[in-house]
């Protein structure tokens, strides 16, 4: 069976949230690496009351992580909202949010993977009416629907089915010791076969990505003004040769987010925000402050980032102090009344050009003209 044991310190189970309406439980979360907690969208809706038409965006709910405390709530703000059942569509339904008070400290992230093996054995957490404190249920785990869910099963005769309650809770694959989904829904025309549904790994991480960008954007937002030079030399140093500039904050974020590693000591965007976290860069010491918690939070001891990330800055200062400004230099002569010739040089460094004779610079010819 699946390890959800009585050691506190394990994220399978730690990570687990209990999402509130008023006094009621009426979902589950998990808190995931870069600092959210996820869940279903219709549990927000049922924590919040919310009519079809209402957006929760920026709106609070009230969560618990039991098995730090029975008794602490916390605050949670809604960051991220989709939910949709629409007939030609992928099924969506998965809200993202950001603790607002500082977690217990035996609460660690939940590990979640790509993929699931198919039959592979499962375990979920849940509290349904009557079992407030969670109680746990056991199947296999089965295909991907077109709908993008994946189907779960309990065939035992004995033990609970996936009921209300346990939307919103992370999915437990026994034999890759990690999470490989969120519950989402229960079969409700026969509750007696006791089928289940998830939001695969991979979209979880997708919506995990996205949450980070969103947060990262809502810091540098702050002082976009003030950092527009700073963000774009930042972005150059972090991004390969060539690389287009978006010109919004939030392009630039996804593309340094699709940046691959590969030898690099840290990833692109954390090394984005390491560069920013210098006081050269950035001279308001809060944000400095706020940008290495965001970034501490996803990489642990950030100071071998910082070191990097000045390394960089100075090696592109250095740079930028030894390079010999270049000149292209252009003569225009009237031919006639209603003619001028141009004629243009390339300088590349004016202490060696000589005006007399030219020497130093190369002609520019105009594509397609022979040299």
């Amino acid at each position: 069976m699946a390890n959800f044991s009585v050691i506190p310190h394990i994220p399978g189970k730690t990570a687990i949230a209990r999402i509130y309406r008023g006094d009621a439980v009426v979902g589950a979360g998990f808190w995931v690496e870069g600092g959210y907690l996820l869940t279903c969208a219709h549990v927000i809706r049922d924590a919040l009351a919310l009519k079809p038409e209402e957006n929760p965006l920026g709106r609070t709910v009230q969560i618990n992580f039991p098995y730090a405390s029975l008794s602490q709530k916390l605050t949670a703000e809604v960051l991220l909202y989709r939910y949709d059942k629409g007939e030609d569509t992928p099924d969506e339904d998965i809200a993202g949010l950001r603790v607002l008070e500082p977690l217990p400290a035996v609460v660690c992230p939940a590990q979640i993977v790509v993929s699931h093996q198919f039959r592979n054995p499962y375990q979920v957490l849940g509290f349904p009416k009557g079992h407030a404190k969670g109680i746990s249920s056991y199947g296999q785990l089965l295909e991907k629907l077109p709908n993008g869910l994946v189907q779960m099963e309990d065939i035992k005769a004995e033990g609970i089915a996936i009921l209300p309650g346990f939307s919103g809770t992370p999915v437990w694959d026994e034999t890759a010791g990690a999470v490989v989904g969120m519950v989402v829904a229960r079969e409700k025309d026969q509750p007696a076969a006791k089928i289940g549904f998830m939001v695969p790994g991979r979209r979880l991480l997708a919506v995990r990505r996205e949450l980070e960008c969103l947060g990262l954007l809502a810091l540098l937002t702050e002082g976009s003004e003030t950092l527009t030079d700073a963000i774009k030399l930042a972005y150059r140093l972090c991004c390969p040769q060539g690389w287009e500039m978006p010109d919004s904050l939030k392009g630039k974020l996804t593309n340094l987010q699709d940046v691959t590693r590969g030898n690099r000591p840290f990833e692109a965007i954390h090394q984005f925000v390491g560069l920013l976290s210098l006081r050269d860069l950035t001279p308001d010491a809060d944000l400095r402050e706020r940008l290495q918690n965001w970034v501490q939070q996803r990489v642990g001891d950030v100071q071998p980032l910082l070191t990097e990330a000045q390394r960089l800055l100075s090696q592109h200062q250095n740079a930028q102090a030894t390079d010999t400004p270049s000149h292209l230099l252009i003569y225009v002569r009237d031919e006639s009344t209603k003619a001028r010739s141009v004629s243009a040089l390339f300088v590349r460094d004016a202490s060696q050009y000589v005006i007399s004779t030219g020497m130093g610079g190369d002609p520019v010819k105009a594509p397609g003209l022979d040299p």
